[in-house]
């Protein structure tokens, strides 16, 4: 019985067992594997936003580093997410960009997709960085300077981007403006010699200078680089020239003295008389200027330094630091002359001119390569003429005075002895304003001969110089007699007012200027033809006649004429283009508010002439008159290319 109940337990446990067995080997559905999307790679702007499509066989999630929100993210409507889950099927999720631009850096996101416990980048978004922008563009420069736009508010640049940055300079100093634009802020590295001020903000058009670094000008041309930075990244960089300084030299004399005049006291002659010493001036360039003085005698110049003419310049500063064009003080200053009248010259030459003090001067004259440098000085003795005048003899006659020494023995004891007696000729009331007197030492009072009434005269303040005044309509002779402190009698002076005398101009016409060196070296020629029969055809009047000649095509030359000139024409009229003064077209152009005025510079003006098509000979003349119209000088211009055409 106990055996048998064993038995079944065993027969049932085996038949569980197998319908264990046959339940497991029935068939079930397969478990489904992620679909990803293909990988996609973009590059993309900043503000873009990019639709990624899904179509997801399950439920998915889909995100972007959540550390990189600034720069990309999910958009789900209005807001921006780092994950987003969906449900299989088909779907569309939108990447957003920042819009914020950036520089050196490029922006990278990867868009992961996770489905079924697995992970896969479905997307790769690069932003790329900004490209950094810069342009120069360089001031226009014409015949060495600056120009500006049409309005005069600004400088005009140049339309094209800048080869190289040519400082140039100024009078004052090296420099050049600059047009900057760019996309970034940028700072500046520039060779020793040059310096910008950089703005706080280089974004945008920026108008800025390039300087030169006065402490560091060298001395020959030099080249270097303007680098533009970003960080210590050299984003763009031009070529930066800077002439060379060692030509640069300037010398100039107080109170516009041209020639150095001194009395026998050493007091100087300035526009209102003598005045007390020394004079002075200054020189400006580089170490190596000379100050020369040179002797001179009735046999002409020596190399010997006049041991009356005292000159001191100031040294040059060669501490650390110190400007390389430096302007310089200088004093000259004459002892007591107890004798004759004695001359001398100063030069002031550039440290590039090396020549010998023997070869500045050929016998009485110093050579014409040099005169721009030289200033002639001379001493009066103490028998000089008691009255000088302050205006030269061409101002006095163009303003319609002459004043000389009397040939009149007469004059010399008809107001009492004196060693002095003069001439004083006025042509209209305003002759006075250039005929102003300065006189050895100062007189005690004076006393007006004059029956009518036109004659009077003003003393200066120090009795040392004053000015006649005539004011009559017809023609009048007195006198005005000066008088020392024992009432002895200095100086007489016959006053005559004569509106119908005619007075000649008195004119030095000559090339001035730089025209003085290059006049021989191109064939032009200046002459003084007023008495040449050949020029006859020219005369009127008393005015002079000059010859100007050019052998070569355009090469203008500087002249001086009468200050009393004020406009001008040009004859034949089929010429009046071919023959210009300071070029400019006489029946078309105003200067002064007068058509075909004429503008004297430093004394002087520039004669253009030009060849007319399928010639190779011109003549005609230019016609210069006074304010009155009346005719000062004729100068007949001459182009003559037929030497040079063969």
């Amino acid at each position: 019985m106990k055996k048998n109940n064993i038995s079944g337990f065993f027969a049932a446990l085996v038949m569980g067992s197998a319908l264990f067995a046959a339940s497991c080997e029935k068939p079930s559905e397969e478990t489904p594997v992620p679909e990803f999307p293909q990988l996609i790679e973009k590059t993309v702007a900043p503000g873009e936003s990019v639709t990624i499509p899904v179509q997801a066989n399950m439920d998915w999630e889909i995100s972007v580093p959540e550390n990189g929100l600034q720069w990309f993210w999910i958009q789900d409507g209005a807001f921006q997410l780092y994950r987003l889950s969906g449900k299989a099927g088909e779907a569309e999720v939108v990447i957003g960009v920042s819009a914020t631009e950036e520089f050196d850096n490029d922006r990278v996101c990867e868009v992961t997709m996770k489905m079924g416990g697995e992970s896969k980048v479905i997307a790769r978004l690069v932003r790329p960085s900004k490209e950094k922008h810069l342009t120069v563009y360089a001031a226009v420069v014409a015949d060495g300077e600056v120009q500006f736009n049409e309005t005069g508010d600004s400088y005009l640049y140049e339309t094209e981007e800048a080869e190289s940055v040519d400082m140039i300079w100024t009078g004052t100093e090296f420099r050049l403006p600059i047009k900057v634009e760019s996309n970034y802020n940028w700072s500046i590295k520039t060779p020793e010699w040059a310096r910008v001020d950089v703005p706080s903000d280089g974004v945008g058009e920026k108008n800025l200078i390039v300087y030169g670094v006065p402490s560091a000008y060298p001395l020959d041309a030099a080249s270097g680089k303007l680098q533009f930075m970003s960080g210590e990244k050299v984003v763009k960089e031009y070529t930066v020239n800077i002439p060379g300084c060692k030509d640069i030299f300037s010398y100039k004399m107080d109170m516009s003295i041209t020639e150095l005049e001194f009395n026998y006291q050493g007091q100087i002659k300035v526009a209102t008389g003598f005045i007390d010493g020394p004079a002075t001036g200054y020189v400006s360039g580089a170490d190596g200027i000379r100050v020369i003085a040179l002797s001179r005698n009735d046999s002409g110049f020596s190399v010997d330094a006049p041991s009356w003419l005292e000159v001191n310049v100031a040294e040059y500063d060669r501490t650390e630091g110190a400007d390389v064009l430096q302007q310089r003080n200088f004093t000259v200053s004459a002892a007591l002359n107890e004798g004759d009248n004695r001359h001398a010259a100063l030069l002031f030459l550039p440290p590039t001119l090396t020549v010998a003090a023997s070869d500045l001067f050929d016998g009485a004259e110093i050579k014409e390569e040099y005169k721009q440098y030289s200033v002639p000085v001379t001493q009066l003795s103490s028998d000089q003429e008691f009255i000088s005048m302050l205006a030269n003899p061409s101002d006095m006659a163009a303003g319609g005075a002459t004043f000389a020494v009397s040939e009149n023995e007469d004059l010399y004891n008809r107001f009492g002895q004196t060693r002095y007696a003069y001439e004083l000729v006025y042509t209209n009331q305003y002759a006075r304003d250039n005929a102003r007197m300065i006189f050895t030492s100062a007189v005690t009072s004076y006393k007006v001969f004059d029956e009518n009434g036109f004659l009077s005269m003003t003393l200066d303040e120090d009795m040392k110089g004053g000015v006649v005044d005539m004011v009559s309509e017809t023609a009048q002779t007195g006198h005005v007699v000066l008088y020392g402190a024992t009432g002895n009698v200095l100086a007489v002076i016959e006053c005559r007012f004569d509106p119908e005398e005619i007075i000649g101009e008195v004119a030095d016409v000559a090339f001035i200027g730089e025209s003085v060196m290059y006049a021989p070296m191109v064939g032009a020629t200046l002459e003084d033809v007023s008495e040449d029969p050949s020029f006859s055809q020219y005369r009127e009047g008393q005015a002079l006649v000059y010859h100007l000649r050019y052998t070569m095509p355009a090469m203008p030359m500087t002249i001086s004429i009468p200050s009393s000139i004020k406009k001008h024409t040009v004859n034949p009229y089929m010429f009046r283009h071919n023959i210009r003064v300071n070029d400019l077209k006489y029946d078309e152009d105003f200067v002064n508010g007068v058509l075909g005025g004429v503008a004297l510079v430093d004394g002087g003006v520039t004669i253009y002439m030009e060849m007319p098509e399928g010639r190779d000979y011109l003549r005609g003349n230019i016609i210069f008159s006074n304010s009155a119209d009346e005719t000062i000088l004729v100068l007949v211009c001459t182009l003559d290319l037929r030497e040079t055409a063969e």
